[in-house]
């Protein structure tokens, strides 16, 4: 009951430190203070709705982490559900003239790096411009650099949260004018349950799983 804490401003670094005593008696549960209210986090089983797809015949979808297995594992699986679907894989990396050849009919390629603002606002209104609409985004960018936090530089650190945190704002930002069906984060166990010298890939996707109603797009 946090009623029974001053609630002066000078007293809030106090509040703060006993809060943390008070909690971290309770390691195995994910804890998160809204002004007086305490809230605790749950997995909870989601029923899997047959039949349903998300993609619609004709629709047009923006896949970041297009150079990776996973944008392109999407990218097949939205070109076989659905007719005339085009999608568009972002990344960072050149593919080679192979490469663009491999991705099959109805994927094209563009090369952008998800945290450059301007590029992904290009990159969107290019979309909108040639097919006349965006349907769906799925940000699928990752980077990995394992190893323990306490040897990690700095910048390596910004680099893995980089990609997943500022590409996501990005991409909320640059599509807020276009009605979407979707908006889609592919996030990581890593996030809920950690993992052995991913810290800072946990810590994004953990931001992604706390910020994803305020960067969630109002979709149709």
């Amino acid at each position: 009951d946090l009623h029974s804490f001053p609630t002066r401003r000078s007293s809030d670094l106090h509040i703060g430190a006993q809060l943390l005593l008070r909690e971290s008696a309770e390691l195995t549960e994910e804890i998160r203070y809204e002004g007086e209210r305490r809230h605790v986090g749950e997995l909870r089983r989601v029923p899997w709705r047959e039949g349903r797809l998300a993609w619609k015949r004709g629709g047009v979808y923006l896949i970041t982490g297009g150079a990776g297995g996973m944008g392109r594992a999407i990218a097949g699986e939205i070109v076989r559900e659905v007719r005339d679907a085009r999608v568009i894989l972002a990344g960072r990396r050149e593919l080679s003239a192979g490469q663009l050849r491999a991705l099959g009919e109805g994927i094209e390629y563009r090369r952008v790096d998800v945290c450059d603002g301007p590029a992904v606002q290009g990159c969107v209104d290019e979309i909108v411009a040639r097919y006349g609409t965006l349907d769906g985004v799925v940000h699928a960018a990752g980077v990995l650099k394992d190893g323990y936090l306490l040897r990690k530089q700095r910048a390596d650190f910004a680099q893995v949260l980089a990609p997943k945190v500022r590409g996501a704002v990005n991409l909320d930002r640059a599509t807020r004018g276009v009605a979407l069906d979707l908006f889609v984060l592919c996030s990581s166990w890593a996030g809920v349950f950690g993992n052995e010298g991913q810290g800072d890939y946990a810590l994004a996707n953990a931001i992604w799983r706390s910020e994803e109603r305020r960067v969630g797009k109002e979709c149709r």
